[in-house]
């Protein structure tokens, strides 16, 4: 399914440094320049998100959507998005102000420029809260009803997306507004929505673009307004929830409640996996457990010229059958995911990944290996590895 992305100049990358506290890793597959870089176009470093409910029948899901950006801003789903380097964490959130906007009938379309002006009419009359160059104001529309930006439409072309335009705080004071636009799947409008495989349920749709668009819209939040532009990737024309959409493996659920969310891309456009327990899809009846292991050599020592270079080499075997496990391996130190890869096949039943780490400081580094698992293969965890330099 296809969210709504925008191309713009491309400007000077600014390359993210890895603390000097902790092993610097890479993984030897990936040597190339990251394909996500930074731009200049700024970040919610901290977001301050709040719903809108656009119509009564978007105002009725107001106690359930409200616990779930509440969660969501503060979950590991940020976590890892400041884990990959992207300068963004973890934020808050507010009770969200249902609108009864008129004329929002059953089959009738809204425009995105009708959207920025009621926005800026309830940022006035203080109905929802003021804002300071952080917040983000997550529109939920009401079911029934298409939205329309620039030629394209919900029933043809996308689920959601992010904006901004130039406006006012309460005060009057020139601020930019950074906003979500989530439409109601399905209906009588037949808006687009995702397949019933990955999305149970309408709110499970609504969690997921969220998601998609809250990672976008922290890490790119002007999307091109006066050339600004963050976090992006002009190989592939995409944002960070752009890259893995189309990617099966990337829908999982977080937390108790088990919301629908979308993991989003690391600078190498691999998955960057949520560090919680609860993130992996559910393997199917049958799927095959795996062992992982973990090894590591210096390949070069520390001196006051070099820092030092060790190898880090991840097996991933399948306990039976012939068939190499796939999907993502996860470099941990301290608590903290700093590398993740896509394992490689190696020979039948085994599949493989190395990473790199340049250490500038002398000492004991204890670090583990976890293999994500997918529908197919079953999770597992490596011993600790103890590297001295």
């Amino acid at each position: 399914m296809t969210w709504l992305s925008r191309c713009w100049n491309k400007r000077p990358a600014s390359h993210y440094k890895p603390e000097r506290s902790r092993p610097q890793v890479e993984g030897l597959e990936e040597r190339a320049v990251p394909a996500v870089q930074y731009y200049g176009g700024g970040v919610l470093a901290s977001v301050k998100a709040q719903a809108v409910y656009y119509g009564s029948g978007a105002a009725s899901l107001q106690t359930s959507f409200d616990s779930y950006v509440n969660y969501i801003v503060k979950s590991p789903y940020m976590d890892a998005l400041k884990t990959a380097g992207y300068n963004v964490g973890e934020g808050s959130a507010v009770t969200g102000y249902a609108d009864n906007v008129p004329n929002l009938s059953t089959g009738t379309t809204i425009t995105d420029a009708s959207i920025e002006k009621r926005l800026q009419a309830d940022i006035k009359s203080g109905a929802v809260q003021n804002p300071d160059g952080s917040n983000l104001y997550i529109v939920v529309v009401e079911p029934n009803v298409a939205v329309s930006i620039q030629g394209s439409n919900s029933v043809n072309n996308f689920l959601g997306y992010h904006n901004a335009f130039d406006g006012y705080d309460a005060g009057g004071n020139a601020q930019t507004i950074h906003y979500a636009v989530i439409t109601y799947p399905g209906g009588s409008i037949g808006n687009a929505a995702l397949p019933s495989s990955l999305a149970k349920t309408a709110f499970d749709q609504l969690t997921d673009v969220t998601s998609h668009e809250l990672a976008e819209a922290v890490t790119d939040p002007n999307v091109g307004l006066h050339g600004k532009v963050g976090w992006y990737d002009y190989q592939k024309n995409g944002e960070i929830g752009d890259i893995t959409e189309n990617n099966s493996n990337a829908y999982v659920r977080l937390g108790s409640a088990n919301y629908l969310v979308q993991e989003v891309a690391n600078k190498d456009d691999s998955l960057l996996v949520i560090n919680s327990g609860s993130t992996t899809p559910p393997p199917s009846k049958g799927a095959t457990a795996t062992s992982t292991t973990l090894q590591a050599s210096v390949i070069r020592s520390l001196t006051k010229k070099h820092t030092a270079l060790v190898l880090f080499t991840v097996d991933v075997a399948a306990l039976s059958g012939s068939t190499s496990p796939n999907g993502t391996v996860q470099l941990i130190y301290n608590g903290s995911v700093i590398a993740t890869a896509q394992v490689r096949n190696v020979n039948n039943g085994v599949a493989e990944v190395s990473f790199e780490a340049s250490i500038s400081q002398s000492g004991s580094y204890t670090l583990t290996a976890a293999y994500v698992g997918n529908s197919s293969f079953q999770s597992s965890t490596s011993g600790s590895v103890t590297v001295t330099v």
